[in-house]
């Protein structure tokens, strides 16, 4: 019952945010019986299930148990540990760093000393708070959680993983029915009409030129499936046989939903880990299968009209109006504001009201700056932009000696830092909620690659 909970409540979440929490926190209130702690040895040399995953090298089966690390898993989730031989076989050029430990502690302290400074200092002293507590205390305790959570067995990497990416898909397949079909309507379920008429269930089903998701805009759809493609590559270097099948399926239409969503920071980003994960995560003949495919299916839009509607979206850029030249000129006053509010910000959720001192009127209005990186140095200020940026760098810092699950994580989110270079996706919560659960699925793979390269091997 908890597996099949939590994986609905993570396939949930990224078509309704408020569902998908209350499943997941139902989740977190089940009682737990935690199973027996599993060595490094025992957890690789049970018999695969799930992912038919090879066990490890014969001198790391010899290792006898008094030496072996112990790691925090239950004995049901010892065959869904994700590694594949081919990045075992690695691991013995990899530095044993088992004591090594981030340390985040002053960087993390002195970011909330900043963040109390704005807190005195801004005009809306609540709004910063409000801001604060959504933007970095609840998604550093998910990450925490999640962390702690897989470590301990309660969350297994099947069950997080395995809801990820049926959240990824059923979002695409709504994403996508809504753009081939032109949908008109607008269900809506367990509304509240004392609170204004909210509903749990928001469907807005919409015909429009642009891939649309349940209530969500464009391009929070292209980054939630752009984070998904590496889980995808991931997925299908690691399964065996015909079911690599289905897989490719799947990942193909992601990626063509991705692409109706005409989010050009969302086709960068995935551009980019696409390529990247296809080094790191598929074989040879894979790679360049999957190449072939991209190919013929860009031949494939090309025919049919769709490639020149893609191509008119990044000729856009050179044109005298559109949303790029809004860019441009909200990043000239967000410069602006940054040089005014250099040391503590204007304090979160405080931007909007400012913008229009700075910048002439934009078409369409602005609520934000477009650029993540400015807007967090705007709202907190420069040193505690510089803090948060910093500790960002530190958790996903060494990309190769994770496994290949935890470096799917880590492309996953060099998309997302790519692509916040020119919008702020990340601070919507169905975005953020997936960024901190890769986050903290990232730290547990890394731990466990520490206590795996601190085992004694022979020769």
């Amino acid at each position: 019952m908890r597996h099949l909970l939590i994986v609905l409540a993570l396939a949930l979440m990224p078509l309704s945010s408020l569902l998908g929490s209350l499943l997941y926190l139902i989740w977190w209130l089940i009682p737990w019986r935690g199973g027996q702690r599993l060595s490094v040895r025992a957890a690789f040399t049970s018999t695969p299930v799930r992912w038919q995953i090879q066990p490890l090298s014969k001198t790391a089966e010899s290792a006898p148990d008094s030496t072996s690390e112990s790691i925090s898993e239950s004995t049901k989730s010892a065959d869904d540990l994700p590694f594949d031989l081919p990045f075992q076989s690695r691991l013995h050029k990899q530095p044993r760093a088992l004591n090594f430990r981030p340390k985040l502690q002053h960087g993390l302290g002195l970011f909330c000393l900043l963040s109390l400074l704005t807190l005195l200092s801004c005009a809306i002293p609540l709004w910063q708070l409000a801001g604060w507590l959504s933007r970095y205390l609840l998604p550093g305790l998910l990450i925490w959680g999640t962390y702690r959570a897989l470590l301990s067995g309660r969350l297994q990497v099947r069950d997080l993983v395995n809801g990820l990416l049926l959240g990824s898909f059923l979002l695409a397949c709504v994403g996508g029915i809504n753009y081939l079909f032109h949908w008109q309507t607008h269900p809506q379920l367990l509304c509240f009409k004392a609170y204004g008429g909210f509903c749990l269930l928001d469907l807005l089903l919409l015909a429009e030129d642009r891939a649309r998701g349940f209530s969500m805009h464009p391009n929070v759809l292209g980054a939630l499936l752009m984070l998904s493609i590496p889980l995808w590559l991931w997925l299908l270097g690691v399964i065996k046989g015909l079911r690599k099948l289905p897989v490719l399926l799947a990942l193909l239409w992601v990626s063509a939903v991705l692409l109706m969503s005409f989010s050009r920071a969302a086709w960068l980003g995935a551009a980019l880990i696409g390529v990247w994960g296809s080094f790191w995560l598929l074989s040879a003949s894979w790679r360049q299968g999957l190449w072939l495919l991209g190919i013929l299916g860009l031949s494939g839009l090309g025919l049919t009209g769709s490639l020149q509607s893609i191509l008119n979206r990044f000729l856009e850029l050179g044109a005298t109006q559109g949303s790029h030249l809004s860019r441009l000129m909200l990043w000239q006053g967000g410069l602006e504001m940054l040089l005014e509010h250099f040391w503590l910000g204007t304090g979160l959720l405080q931007l909007e009201p400012l913008l229009p001192a700075y910048l002439t009127p934009v078409p369409g209005g602005a609520g934000h700056l477009h650029n993540w990186y400015l807007q967090v140095a705007v709202e907190s200020g420069l040193p505690a932009a510089l803090c948060v940026f910093i500790c960002l760098v530190v958790l996903l810092s060494k990309p190769k000696t994770l496994s290949s699950l935890g470096q799917a994580c880590w492309l996953s989110w060099t998309a997302m830092l790519l692509s916040c270079l020119f919008d702020i996706t990340l601070l919507d919560l169905r975005v953020s909620f997936m960024l901190c659960l890769l986050l903290g699925l990232l730290l547990q793979q890394r731990q466990l690659m520490r206590q795996i390269n601190a085992l004694p091997l022979k020769g």
